[in-house]
């Protein structure tokens, strides 16, 4: 009996150990499992990427409008009571068609002026040619070489007369001749000095007058061809009424009327971009205009130029020219999409994978390293040049052959270790 107790105490403590083992395999095996998992929480997963040769996009997008590249603009001559406007903005006129009606007893009044006006100008003219001019300093000298040639006669005729010696009054009287002489010359350079700038002046003001008077005749047609069309402006060609600049009850001035968008004017898509966005962008490149309220944009509309804005140094003004399009008005909204290719990099990368720090930009590269754990994937720093960037890309220098991460599940710095997959 006390040997089979033994016996079945044995077997139970065999069973007991064996549970035991049993368990810890089990504990540990859930452990492992845990640990795993935790692993898999905590390490990053990435995807990478080696750079490749490509070439960069430069995307630009601007809203503006429509402007037309013609516009006729109607005025008159100033201070004309306007009486009625026969047009309003927006509408379509023809060639020949009245715009303004002007009082026409103001016309009347402003011919009569400028016809005595012209008269007064044709009257100066002639008198500007009867002009005469003093000679009487061409006299002055003749009288005083003769005074001075009889002075020297009389010298040597006393001096003959007294055995050759000159007299002291016929000496003073030499003298004096020759200095009324010396001052009839100055006088006369002096008389003609003046008498020079007095005909260029009288030349002057006859060429003035004469086109006063060519101005006068200019106003004096044109009033006669306004009051024979019975005081009224006409559209001198077809097209819609742009802008109105008088109301009826004013008078003309020296500014424009009307302004009138020919019927077969042409458009410009205008718009005005930061400096910096559309640095890529010049005269002479494509670009795409999409209409307000149309899906299919224009292709291959031709920038015409880019210039810095008046106003502001950090804006310019981009001006498309567009094809002939009957759909385009004045003031139409419409948005411009502008692609510039770059030349071919030999090392392009995602832009999500160029990253920045104090010490310049870099790129993530993925290694093998050996932990604890065995061999493991780790993130470490290529230092690189970024060359240049489009938005979604990026040419750079620095980088070989090396696969480089391009995005993750969480943020991974240098020496993290990470899960790569290629991307």
């Amino acid at each position: 009996m006390t040997y089979g107790c033994k016996e079945d105490e044995k077997n139970k403590k065999q069973k007991l150990y064996a549970k035991a083992l049993a368990g810890f395999f089990a504990l540990m095996l859930l452990f492992t499992i845990l640990s795993r998992a935790a692993d898999s929480v905590a390490v990053a997963k990435v995807y990478v990427k080696k750079a490749e040769r490509g070439r960069l996009a430069h995307e630009m997008f601007c809203e503006g409008r429509m402007e037309p590249k013609e516009k006729l603009y109607i005025s008159s001559e100033e201070g004309f009571i306007i009486r009625e406007i026969k047009v309003e903005q927006g509408q379509v006129v023809t060639a020949g068609e009245p715009l303004i009606i002007l009082d026409g007893s103001d016309i009347e009044e402003r011919l009569s002026v400028a016809e005595t006006e012209l008269r007064l100008l044709e009257l100066k003219k002639q008198s500007l040619s009867l002009n005469t001019y003093d000679s009487s300093g061409d006299r002055a000298v003749e009288k005083a070489e003769e005074e001075f040639q009889r002075a020297q006669e009389d010298l040597e005729l006393n001096k003959e007369i007294n055995g050759g010696i000159e007299l002291k009054k016929d000496k003073r009287a030499v003298e004096d001749a020759l200095l009324n002489l010396q001052a009839a010359i100055d006088e006369k350079e002096k008389a003609q000095a003046a008498d020079k700038v007095a005909r260029e002046r009288n030349e002057i003001d006859k060429e003035s007058a004469e086109l006063e008077i060519q101005l006068k005749n200019k106003e004096i047609i044109s009033l006669r061809e306004l009051s024979a069309a019975g005081s009224a402006i006409y559209a001198g060609r077809g097209g819609t009424i742009d802008e109105i600049y008088v109301k009826p009850g004013e008078k003309t001035s020296a500014g424009n009327l009307i302004s009138i968008i020919p019927g077969d004017s042409n458009y410009y898509f205008k718009a005005e971009a930061d400096k910096e966005s559309a640095k890529y962008i010049k005269p002479g490149d494509l670009a795409q205009i999409t209409l307000e309220g149309q899906k299919a944009p224009i292709k291959d509309a031709e920038v015409k130029w880019v210039k810095f804005s008046s106003s502001d140094k950090n804006t310019v003004e981009i001006a498309v020219e567009m094809p002939e399009n009957n759909e385009l008005y004045s003031g139409m909204a419409a948005s411009m999409k502008h692609v510039k290719t770059t030349e071919e990099y030999s090392k392009v990368v995602p832009l999500s994978a160029v990253r920045s720090s104090g010490a310049g930009d870099y790129v993530l590269g993925v290694k093998k390293v050996n932990t604890l754990l065995g061999e493991e994937d780790a993130a470490y720093r290529i230092n690189i040049e970024v060359l240049d960037s489009d938005g979604s890309r990026a040419a750079v220098s620095g980088v070989s052959d090396e696969e480089v991460i391009v995005s993750s599940n969480k943020p991974v710095e240098e020496s993290d270790r990470v899960r790569a997959k290629t991307k």
